[in-house]
């Protein structure tokens, strides 16, 4: 009786061998997600540093440095203290309580006293619109040379 052997035994053995050895050389951890950019205002809030998005919802994050990447983005921040626009580059993740918060790998385009929310645009527009209508206010008054009556503040 003669027996057959399948020359593709070797094969499937080398195939099944690299299988495994691809298996046991990948990372044990689940992939963390990609970083990506998250547009908004920044501030200090009850001492951890907040990222408002210029979006029509102004969802909110906590930030947090990225313990993997280089420098302490979010620590430079809250040393600076004060609102600004910002770019942050990180990956989102859910907090305890399940606030939105974000693991930081960098902070871009700092501008201290930009907005982005179209709300506080409004909001300074308006205040730019009363203010040229006290100002020609206050110049009819001086023209008329009239003194305002008492009780009348401009």
């Amino acid at each position: 009786m003669i027996t057959r052997v399948s020359r593709c035994t070797g094969t499937k053995a080398h195939f099944a061998a690299l299988l495994i050895a691809l298996a046991l050389s990948a990372p044990a951890h689940a992939e963390t997600q990609p970083n990506d950019i998250f547009i908004g205002t920044l501030s200090v809030e009850r001492g951890e540093v907040i990222l408002k998005r210029c979006d029509a919802a102004t969802n909110t994050y906590v930030l947090r440095d990225d313990p993997d990447a280089e420098g302490d983005a979010v620590a430079r921040f809250k040393a600076l203290g004060k609102p600004a626009y910002g770019e942050v580059i990180g990956r989102y993740v859910e907090e305890a309580g399940g606030r939105n918060g974000l693991i930081v790998a960098d902070i871009d385009n700092v501008t201290p006293g930009r907005d982005c929310h179209l709300l506080s645009i409004i909001d300074t527009m308006e205040r730019a619109r009363r203010s040229r209508a006290l100002d020609r206010a206050r110049t009819v008054l001086q023209r008329r040379h009239c003194e305002p009556c008492p009780g009348f503040f401009l």
